[in-house]
């Protein structure tokens, strides 16, 4: 497992769940230092510590965004920032509510520059609450179909970023007249991921879904049953 922009360090289940267990509770003990012991409410059962596993193995590949679906209570968000976190990406929504749509396109604004310029592995966590909005949906769906976001960057601050990046591609394809533009739109994808957090009755599952093709075909899907309900070590 390797990303350029993350740490994928962690340590194969084999035959010793104990090893597991320990490793991943050392980066959540590593979180708590690092944002505060309220920042994460997630006890490491043997089914999340599954879904962790699950979650880190797609982060650190390419095109590594995720689709996680499960009832309310599977505590999604936790499980995603404390994988994004093992996986070594920053998580650019933090502990914020997103309400606006603009919020979320300054967020992936953000994150696009990160990426596609600094190649720093970032993440944007989204959930039922910040797709409630239409837009933010559209926007999603067009990042995970094509990489790329229509006006999200004026036409100005595309070329300056694309302007920056031209003695990397040199650097890069020393002998391929590369095109700019898609070589920002692959850092991006390979820098960045999308986190979706929905509830298994979410409508972009059922009635909606038709709409929005990207969220299906674009994301990997990870189902998340309530461990706390169905389930006991």
């Amino acid at each position: 497992m390797s990303h350029a922009g993350s740490k994928c360090n962690l340590v194969p289940l084999g035959n010793d769940p104990s090893i597991l267990r320990a490793s991943i509770s050392g980066y959540l003990d590593r979180y708590y230092e690092d944002f505060g012991t309220n920042s994460l409410k997630l006890t490491l059962s043997t089914l999340a510590l599954e879904h962790i596993v699950r979650l880190h193995r797609i982060m650190c590949f390419h095109r590594g965004d995720v689709l996680m679906i499960g009832r309310v209570g599977t505590n999604l968000q936790a499980l995603a920032k404390l994988a994004l976190y093992m996986s070594g990406f920053e998580v650019l929504s933090s502990d914020m509510r997103l309400s606006r749509a603009g919020t979320v396109f300054d967020i992936l604004r953000s994150g696009f520059r990160r990426a596609g310029l600094e190649g720093i592995g970032c993440a944007l966590v989204l959930t039922d609450v910040d797709l409630e909005d239409p837009a933010v949906v559209d926007a999603v769906n067009a990042v995970t179909v094509c990489g790329e976001l229509p006006l999200l960057l004026s036409n100005d601050e595309l070329q300056g970023l694309l302007q920056s990046l031209v003695s990397r591609i040199k650097h890069d394809f020393p002998n391929y007249d590369a095109d700019l533009m898609e070589y920002f739109t692959a850092r991006v994808r390979r820098h960045m991921r999308l986190i979706l957090c929905l509830a298994d009755n979410n409508q972009l599952l059922t009635s909606h879904v038709h709409l929005y093709p990207g969220l299906i075909s674009g994301l990997n899907m990870l189902w998340v049953v309530d461990w706390e309900k169905k389930f006991s070590d």
